[in-house]
């Protein structure tokens, strides 16, 4: 669990960086794209002005294919977080039934649902369902 709990913490640092990383370069992008449009208003030149709308189309593309790549990894890293909120809440209750277990505490029903709906929610099959 404590491996899993590691792996998730991993996971969400990478899509927070690739997210960052995604950013900058639609920045990038929206910038280049407003520099030639500005230049695009000023061209005078039949042949460059063609060469301009070309090239400031396909800036608006990679600006728009940034921004869909920046959104995939935001959903990256919000389902990494919510993974590593899960196994945190998992490792905690883990962590109290060991406890309870080398306290050799016994269990109130309302305990036993809960790890009964752990298990269900993990896959785990129990004897009495």
């Amino acid at each position: 669990m404590q491996l899993e709990q590691e792996g998730a913490q991993k996971a969400l640092v990478a899509a927070q960086k690739s997210s960052e990383a995604a950013e900058a370069r639609v920045a990038e992008a929206e910038e280049e794209l407003r520099q030639l449009t500005e230049r695009l208003e000023g061209a005078v030149d039949g042949t460059a002005t063609t060469r301009l709308v070309w090239l400031r189309d396909q800036a608006r593309l990679l600006s728009r294919l940034g921004a869909a790549r920046q959104a995939g990894l935001e959903k990256a890293r919000e389902l990494a977080q919510a993974r590593l909120a899960e196994n945190g809440d998992r490792l905690a209750l883990l962590r109290r039934q060991l406890t309870m277990a080398e306290a050799r505490v016994l269990l109130t029903q309302a305990d036993l649902d809960k790890i009964v709906a752990a298990w269900r929610r993990s896959g785990v099959r129990s004897n009495a369902s």
